[in-house]
């Protein structure tokens, strides 16, 4: 298969046996094309980690990403695997991560909130409420 690029993406179909196949870019290994029965096609990055765990991350859609886009965030992936790292390890950590909003949260419930005078606690959770939440809540 030759490097994936936009006319190669648009013309990869659904096989008619409803099977899923892959289409590798040959100019980067494990960089690929993801083609399933129902017509939606992903690009997708194959890797081994540090244990030798054969790891498969999407990349993206097609259509919300466009072949090259993909191919720069799969070289980043192979440099991340090279020095050691599991770029679904490192997603699945952001996902576990604490948002500013949990944060909030653990303070509101904390014993130097509770320490506070009671106007003092009803302003703090005022801006809370009003403020930082609606502006910073989902943020990591």
């Amino acid at each position: 298969m030759a490097r994936l690029s936009k006319r190669i993406v648009d013309a990869a179909r659904p096989s008619g046996d409803d099977e899923r196949y892959i289409l590798w870019d040959e100019s980067l290994p494990g960089f690929g094309l993801l083609v399933l029965p129902t017509g939606v096609k992903s690009f997708i990055y194959n890797y081994r980690n540090s244990r030798g765990t054969k790891r498969r991350a999407t990349i993206g859609k097609v259509g919300t990403l466009t072949p090259t886009k993909a191919r720069e965030i799969a070289e980043d992936m192979a440099t991340l695997v090279k020095t050691g790292g599991d770029p679904l390890a490192a997603k699945a950590a952001a996902r576990e991560a604490l948002t500013v909003g949990d944060v909030l949260d653990l303070y509101l419930e904390s014993e130097k909130f509770a320490e506070k005078a009671e106007s003092t606690r009803s302003i703090d959770h005022g801006r809370i409420k009003r403020h930082l939440r609606p502006l910073l809540g989902t943020r990591y």
